[in-house]
């Protein structure tokens, strides 16, 4: 019953998630921000949604997915923050699209990072 809660508070969170960086991007370009300023805009809202609702699915006893959900969260909300701001200057030290690529890589390869060493260490002990 417990799991079954967690799960449907999760797809809640992701589809707020999803909304709220859709919401944050469209502001952003009716705004008239740039492109790729208005589509890290949107990356970093999803991401900081998604990591606080992960931060509190693990503190409400979640599976240890939410850690490696979390973490992948949390890099994505920095780095496409960084990478907006990096899109405001007048030169930039990232191109365009290797910002959002990166928010994108670098969140995914330390999430599966922390994971896979998470479930390794738990196979050595037991």
């Amino acid at each position: 019953m417990r799991s079954n809660f967690h799960a449907t508070v999760a797809a809640l969170a992701v589809a707020l998630a999803v909304l709220a960086g859709t919401v944050a991007g469209l502001a952003g370009s009716a705004a008239g921000l740039e492109q790729w300023v208005a589509v890290n805009l949107g990356l970093a809202a999803v991401g900081a949604v998604a990591f606080v609702a992960a931060l509190l699915l693990h503190r409400a006893g979640a599976d240890g997915f939410t850690e490696a959900a979390g973490l992948f969260a949390g890099v994505l909300a920095l780095i496409a923050a960084v990478d907006a701001w990096n899109q405001t200057r007048r030169h930039p030290f990232l191109p365009d699209a290797a910002g959002v690529t990166l928010s994108i890589v670098v969140p995914a390869a330390v999430a599966a990072v922390w994971f896979g060493l998470k479930h390794l260490g738990a196979r050595s002990r037991g």
